[in-house]
């Protein structure tokens, strides 16, 4: 998608077309603060290497320039680069939680790199605040 999508329209998997509806509604219903078009900007901060073979994202774009099409196809209105990686990591939270939950376990908690579920009774969740830190001004 990253590489074609903002030239021609590209047929995906249902599931990865299900997955961009519901991103889409997301973005709506934030007003635009959830937005799967953060890749450029994170390549931008140095946060992620560059797409191999994309061209560069247009800095404009937004996850309302991705156009869910007929037939499972999609089209981006201009370059950009979409991150699912958000979204992944809480799909890994749940289902680890199932499988889980499906063993018998009665509580738990997954941390997948601060997307962070639980059930059951669980102790507290400590976490640190850099803002909080006495030796930091």
């Amino acid at each position: 998608l990253n590489r074609a999508a903002h030239r021609i329209p590209v047929r995906v998997h249902p599931q990865t077309h299900r997955l961009l509806r519901a991103a889409a509604r997301l973005t709506r219903a934030s007003g635009g603060v959830f937005d799967i078009a953060t890749g450029g900007a994170l390549w931008r901060a140095g946060f992620r290497p560059p797409a191999p073979g994309a061209p560069r994202p247009d800095p404009r774009a937004s996850g309302r320039d991705v156009r869910l099409l007929s037939g499972g196809r999609v089209r981006f209105r201009r370059p950009l680069w979409i991150d699912l990686g958000g979204i992944a990591k809480g799909q890994a939270v749940d289902r680890a939680l199932a499988v889980l939950r499906d063993a018998g376990v009665r509580r738990a908690r997954v941390n997948a790199g601060g997307d962070t579920a639980s059930f059951g009774e669980t102790a507290p969740l400590w976490r640190r605040d850099d803002r909080r830190r006495g030796d930091r001004k």
